[in-house]
């Protein structure tokens, strides 16, 4: 609407001012066409609308989540009805009272109608002619009157576009006559090359690109909130745990101001959480009865659905889990604690399907453990991984193909050696067609399988190897994950890569007197830092094979000694609330957590800038810490071993980074910085061919990175001291 202005103070289409300047209008339209990308579709269906002697459509329903870009494309339309001279009005639908008179009033003023102008008269007079109201959805009450009584008088020259966060009215989807009248598109999030074209026309460093893509999925609201921080902070480098403000500002727009606390609970929950279902509600919520906030979730706009259970977009978690770490970490920690304790006793429930979702949902509130982040929190759907089940033997012509095409026709023999000895260690995911997307074969080597075991040279050379070392005994059981294939990626970490993962893991729970269990991997030393961040299955260096074009490697987990159940426990930061050693002591509460991590900061960033100075390095308080009395083996070491046992721990971290491809920049400005230091860092960025900003936004998340895997190792080293 226009405010509170009686008439419309200028309805030229041009929208002038006077002595042939542009007005504000006209000067806002200009400047938000600068940093307008994509959309092609949908501008294409308002073209066709604007010139189309009988346009395919009367009514043009857009939707899409909070930030999804709605009112920004409803105003490019009407910059496109200026463009060709046709009238066209918006309307806010949420300065309305969603009411029929005064719905009515509303428009007849936005049309500027005089007291006698009848609407549907007044519409015809003005040829074609575009009606857009944004937030439709806030007239909900009035779709029924709308649809019978409103829409169907105006006339065919009339186009009507609303925008809403929810879905149309069921008239429009459930009545053939409306069907053919409405046309219906959900917008969709940039894509990275939009992405990058919106990011290049807001000045942002195309340095950053690509990690404000990975945050933000090409939403175009946390684009935009983002690139403001770049022009208000020169030099500024993205990283989300340092921004609240724009967490707060996702958030407020995404779920607005929940008053209600046991709402606004209830959405950190289904945030932390893989799928929200009443029961895991109801734990965290420490309620019986939870029906009204779990009805409540269903109804918001971002929330999805899956068959086990509810979950938030995936940006609208972030958002949302990084506002609450930020405003009140006890409380986050107090929600997945909850949740540990109601998925913990599932893991060993006997019924296959909940055990494996049990599974899932436990190691999901973990996901920002270094071990598992890659498998967990890298895909755009991360909640929900592909569902795996036992290959039948109508599937095996296709697992042979694939084999073939990716390891050769001497793997393809190999194959249908295990397809005829053991078939029901053949795991499979199917795609959206129903075909093999990507399958995995999990040999059992025991003394009852030995024939078959000798006739794979692979199996073969790990079977002796084993027996050699005397390491079974003739009730002992070892599994090899002989084949991991993904139909397109092969072994590259995808969503289906991720859920074989989760397969073995609930495999080694659930085999009888399993002791070891062994993955057969291509690239091995891609697979090597996993191996190393989650003590999970370690590198047999002494033990590769040639398949094809690909060198493989053998990564083998003892559980002699740990079990998985004890694995498990490991990755849990449970063990960061009750662990005591000096000069770190236990943590009481989450405050104190916090404390102590500042702390351990400032340590590290000490240990970088005195890293070559010796005597100043033995002062720094890591060199009592438990992770550096666990890499020289214990406490006894002089202040020169201790010393130097910092200097490694820390070199080892760095060198670990540099194996992640991703993260070669940060490791190349924390390496020629501290480790291997090229000058001052204006000199090290002029070294790396960086712009200083650049270079100083890698060091600053080298850092960081590098403080959180060892804060971590610290926590786990204080965990092993009874």
């Amino acid at each position: 609407m226009r405010g509170s202005f009686e008439q419309p103070l200028d309805d030229t289409p041009n929208r002038r001012g006077g002595a042939g300047y542009p007005n504000w209008a006209a000067r806002l339209s200009e400047h938000r066409a600068k940093t307008f990308v994509g959309r092609t579709e949908e501008l294409g269906l308002i073209r066709h609308a604007l010139h189309a002697e009988h346009p395919a459509f009367q009514l043009l329903a857009l939707s899409g989540p909070p930030g999804s870009g709605k009112t920004t494309l409803l105003k490019r339309f009407a910059s496109e009805c200026d463009d060709v001279g046709i009238g066209h009005e918006l309307i806010d639908a949420r300065r309305i009272q969603p009411v029929p008179k005064p719905f009515l009033n509303a428009l007849r003023s936005v049309l500027a109608l005089a007291e006698d102008d009848v609407l549907t008269t007044a519409l015809a007079r003005r040829g074609r002619f575009i009606l857009m109201i944004d937030n439709f959805d806030s007239l909900s009450p009035l779709h029924d009157w709308l649809c019978e009584t409103v829409l169907p008088q105006l006339p065919a020259s009339t186009i009507l576009v609303v925008a809403s966060r929810g879905s149309i009215p069921d008239l429009w989807r459930t009545d053939a006559a409306w069907r053919k009248l409405v046309r219906t598109v959900s917008l969709r999030n940039f894509s990275p090359a939009e992405t990058r074209s919106y990011l290049t026309l807001r000045a942002v460093p195309g340095g950053e690109h690509e990690r404000l893509f990975h945050f933000s999925r090409g939403h175009p609201l946390a684009l935009s909130l983002a690139a403001d921080l770049y022009d208000q902070r020169p030099g500024f480098s993205f990283d989300p745990r340092t921004a609240p403000y724009m967490m707060q500002a996702l958030v407020r727009r995404f779920v607005g101001d929940v008053v209600n606390p046991e709402r606004r609970t209830a959405l950190e929950a289904s945030a932390i959480v893989r799928v929200t279902t009443e029961a895991v509600l109801a734990r965290m919520l420490d309620r019986d009865d939870v029906r009204s906030e779990f009805e409540w979730l269903c109804e918001l706009s971002f929330i999805d659905f899956s068959p086990t259970g509810i979950y938030p977009h995936d940006l609208v978690r972030d958002a949302i889990t990084l506002d609450l770490l930020w405003r009140d970490p006890h409380r986050y920690e107090t929600l997945r604690r909850r949740a540990h304790d109601f998925y913990a006793p599932l893991l060993q429930h006997p019924d296959h399907d909940i055990q494996t979702e049990a599974l899932a949902d436990y190691l999901f509130l973990y996901r920002s453990h270094e071990a598992l982040r890659p498998f967990l929190a890298r895909h755009g759907s991360e909640a929900v991984l592909p569902k795996t089940e036992q290959a039948a033997q109508a599937d095996f012509p296709r697992l042979l193909a694939l084999v073939r095409r990716h390891e050769g026709e001497e793997s393809g023999k190999v194959l249908t050696h295990w397809l005829q000895h053991q078939p029901e260690g053949f795991w499979l995911i199917r795609g959206t067609d129903g075909q093999v997307s990507a399958f995995t074969f999990i040999a059992r080597l025991d003394h009852a399988s030995e024939a078959a075991i000798l006739k794979d040279p692979v199996t073969r050379t790990i079977w002796e190897y084993l027996l050699a070392k005397d390491l079974l005994q003739p009730s002992d059981v070892a599994t090899v994950s002989r084949f991991v294939i993904d139909a397109e990626a092969y072994q590259d970490i995808t969503p289906n890569i991720a859920s074989m993962a989760l397969l073995l893991l609930r495999h080694c729970l659930t085999v009888p007197n399993l002791k070891f269990t062994l993955n057969i991997l291509a690239q091995p030393e891609v697979w090597e830092p996993f191996a190393t961040a989650s003590g999970f299955f370690q590198p047999l260096k002494d033990l590769q094979f040639e398949v094809g074009e690909y060198k493989m490697g053998v990564f083998m987990q003892d559980w002699r000694h740990e079990t998985p159940q004890m694995w498990l426990s490991r990755i849990s930061p449970r063990h960061e609330l009750k662990q005591d050693r000096k000069p770190l002591p236990a943590l009481k509460d989450e405050q104190q957590l916090l404390e102590q991590r500042n702390e351990f900061t400032k340590a590290v960033r000490h240990a970088l800038k005195n890293f070559h100075v010796p005597d100043v390095l033995a002062l720094n308080p890591l060199v009592n810490s438990a992770v550096v009395a666990k890499y020289i083996g214990g406490d006894n070491a002089d202040f020169e071993g201790r010393t130097r046992a910092l200097q490694a721990a820390i070199t080892e971290v760095i060198e670990f980074i540099g194996t992640v491809p991703k993260r070669e920049r940060l490791y190349q400005a924390l390496r020629y910085t501290y480790l291997d230091p090229q000058g001052s860092q204006e000199r090290v960025a002029e070294w790396l061919d960086l712009p200083f900003s650049t270079y100083r936004g890698h060091l600053r998340s080298g850092i960081d990175v590098l403080t959180d895997i060892l804060w971590r190792k610290d926590v786990e080293a204080r965990s092993s001291i009874d």
